[in-house]
Parts: structure tokens; C-alpha cells; sequence
């Protein structure tokens, strides 16, 4: 009990275990939800906790912002490499190696701890960015969006465990409800910005406006980020408790589907080999994948299936599910529906995404307040679905 109230009185100095292996891994201590539920909390907000929380939200639109960013300047993009039917690669290539690999990313936290875990993809990003920025080639700009895409989930993932590690359960609701609120306005303003600046000046400073800012970023988090990891094994150690298998068996699976996906019906039939076998391929890589996490197998699985043993966990995974498909979708969709079937400028096609982003605003404000006072969340479940449906059916 004495270690549970040291680690909820001052999160900041641990490393506690994120969700996907809590309690499991040695030199971690569970706080005790039941003391953080009813005894107000007092942690340290001294001017190293806000530099953290402010390095966190510009690494957080950092990331959220290259998701969208290059709806909007496509056509210039297309012109220049002379891109056909692999373009759409430019934005699968992000979205698969930050899929799949944020489950890798997840356990290195566990393994490794946190620090050097963040500032290791705040490099990849910036990484990435440069060989988009600089791409010759389709191929060269697809491998760029590939590296910077496993940069981004792994900032989004790892954004969120660091605030979880430094505030307590009580008072989370705020700092996690400002770091969504930031996410979403980076990917509502990420057409706006791809659009303007590809228009005042080349399609490059999509990317290359990233390594000045992500520089920083690598830099501020390397001094302040201070979190402590209490697990002391030796390095090769760490690295046989990787789920190698499990992660490989995901990323292959992922991208075999989304190839299929991809191609069929644009430029394969779904009758086609092309299109049943990648998707046929993926969809068995998929059973063996859970089925190899429900075996003895892995020392520390991936994706433990714990995680999906409550209906409360179940139904907010599929709602996440949900919700992203039908978000990204009409933000994918609208900027080419503004440019192919209106004729806007790219400028104009990410300004008239604006008012979604502004929306957003108080819909988050009001969902961490009422958070925060009440703690009831499925309320705003129900809010948020009925205003997606109002809002997609007048789409």
C-alpha cells in the first residue's frame, strides 16, 4: 500500500505501465485505482511539467497534421513525379507502418521506458519528412510517407502514455481531452495548410516545414522529458521479450489487405487473383495472428487478449473503429470532391474544411468539462455518434 500511494502521489517521477501489459512487466508499480477515485490528487505542475505538456501538443500536431496535409496539394505532387494509380500509396503507406507498427511501439515503452522510446520516433518523423521533402521519385516520396507515418503513430501513442504517466487518473481527463482536441484540429487544418502552402510555394514545404519544428521538439523533449524506468535488465534481455513474431505477423497481415483494398475495382477486378489473393492472405495472417497471441508462444504478446476480455473495452475499440473510418473518410474525400467535381484552388478546398475544424473546439472543451465534473462518458458517446450521423447524412 505505501508504494501504491507513492506512485499516485507523484506520477511524474515514474514510468508506470501502459494499458497494454499493465502489471506485467517487472520494476513497474500499479497505482491503485480505487485511491486515485476518491482522494483528490496533488501533483507537480512546476514549469518542467508544463514545458512537457507543451512539447507533447506541438508533437502531437506535428504528427496529426500529416495525415491530411497532402489531400490537398496532391495535384501538384502528381504533376511533378508523375505519379498514376501508386499515388494513393503516398497516403496508405503512412497510415499501414502507423498502423501496424504502434503495437511494436506500444511494447518497446513497456520494455525500454518512455523517454528514449519518444524521442527514437520524434527522429523517425523528422526523418521521414526530409525524404518526402526531397522525394525524386513516387518510390523515394512512398518510402518518406512510410517512415514518417510510423513516426506519427508512434507520437500519438506514446503522447498519451506520457500524459497518463505524469497526471493522475482523477485530473486526466483534461490533459487527454486537450491532446485529442489538438490531434483533431491538425487533421482538419492539414488540407487548409497543404493547400496554401503549396500554392504560395512548392509542394516540398509540406514536408520540410516539419524539421525546423520537429528539431526543437527533439531537443526540448531530450532536456525536460525526464520520466524514470525502473526496469535494469540487460539490453539483450529487453530485446527476446519483443513480440518479433506477433508484430510481424500484424504488419504483413495489414498490408496485405490494404493492398488489396487499394487496387480493387480501380484497377483490378474484386473477381481478379490480384485482389483475392493479397486479401485472402491477409484475412488468414489475421486468425493466425490472434490465434499465436492466445498461445503460450510469446513471452510478452503484442496485443494481449485481456485487452478484449470486458464489453466496455470491446464496444469503445469498435467505436474507435467506427469513428476514425467515418472521419478520415470525408476528410479524404471532400478535398478531392472540392478540386475534381467544383474546381477549387487547393487553397480553397482546405479553407473550406475550416469549420469543421472550428467546431471541434468546443465540442472538446465541453466533453472534458463535463468529464471531469460528472465522469460519465457515455453520454458523450451518444452525442458525438448522433452528430456524426446528422452530419453525414447531409454530406
Amino acid at each position: 500500500m505505501v508504494s501504491e500511494v507513492k506512485a499516485a502521489r507523484a506520477p511524474i517521477h515514474g514510468d508506470s505501465v501502459c494499458a497494454t501489459n499493465i502489471g506485467t512487466q517487472p520494476g513497474y508499480e500499479q497505482p491503485s485505482m480505487e485511491l486515485e477515485s476518491h482522494r483528490p490528487q496533488e501533483f507537480q505542475r512546476g514549469p518542467r511539467f508544463w514545458v512537457i505538456i507543451i512539447g507533447l501538443g506541438i508533437s502531437t500536431l506535428l504528427a496529426s497534421l500529416e495525415h491530411t496535409v497532402v489531400t490537398t496539394s496532391a495535384p501538384r505532387i502528381l504533376e511533378e513525379l508523375q505519379m498514376r494509380e501508386d499515388f494513393i500509396w503516398v497516403t496508405n503507406a503512412f497510415f499501414v507502418s502507423s498502423a501496424s507498427l504502434t503495437p511494436l511501439i506500444g511494447q518497446m515503452c513497456n520494455i525500454f521506458g518512455r523517454r528514449w522510446v519518444f524521442l527514437l520516433i520524434i527522429a523517425l518523423f523528422t526523418l521521414g519528412s526530409g525524404v518526402c521533402g526531397g522525394a525524386t521519385s513516387g518510390g523515394m516520396l512512398i518510402a518518406g510517407r512510410a517512415i514518417q507515418g510510423a513516426g506519427s503513430g508512434g507520437i500519438v501513442l506514446t503522447v498519451n502514455i506520457i500524459v497518463s504517466d505524469l497526471v493522475p487518473l482523477r485530473n486526466r481527463g483534461t490533459y487527454v481531452a486537450v491532446i485529442l482536441a489538438i490531434f483533431g484540429i491538425g487533421i482538419a487544418v492539414g488540407p487548409f495548410i497543404g493547400g496554401a502552402i503549396a500554392e504560395a510555394t512548392t509542394w516540398r514545404w509540406v514536408f520540410f516545414i516539419n524539421l525546423p519544428i520537429g528539431g526543437t521538439s527533439l531537443v526540448t523533449m531530450f532536456f525536460f522529458l525526464r520520466l524514470k524506468h525502473d526496469d535494469e535488465s540487460a539490453f539483450m534481455q529487453k530485446i527476446k521479450r519483443i513480440d518479433f513474431i506477433g508484430n510481424g505477423l500484424l504488419m504483413a497481415s495489414t498490408v496485405a489487405v490494404l493492398y488489396a483494398l487499394a487496387y480493387a475495382g480501380a484497377v483490378y477486378p474484386w473477381s481478379s487473383w490480384n485482389t483475392l489473393v493479397p486479401l485472402l492472405l491477409g484475412l488468414l495472417g489475421c486468425i493466425v495472428f490472434v490465434g499465436f497471441e492466445l498461445s503460450s508462444l510469446p513471452a510478452e504478446p503484442v496485443m494481449p487478449m485481456r485487452l478484449f476480455a470486458h464489453r466496455t473495452s470491446i464496444i469503445v475499440l469498435i467505436n474507435t473503429f467506427l469513428n476514425s473510418t467515418l472521419y478520415f473518410w470525408y476528410l479524404f474525400f471532400l478535398p478531392v470532391y472540392f478540386q475534381a467535381v467544383s474546381l477549387y484552388s487547393p487553397f480553397r478546398a482546405g479553407y473550406s474544411l475550416i469549420p469543421q475544424a472550428v467546431a471541434g473546439i468546443p465540442g472538446a472543451a465541453i466533453s472534458a468539462a463535463s468529464l471531469s465534473k460528472w465522469g460519465r462518458f457515455k453520454a458523450l458517446h451518444f452525442a458525438g455518434f448522433a452528430a456524426t450521423t446528422l452530419g453525414m447524412g447531409l454530406l
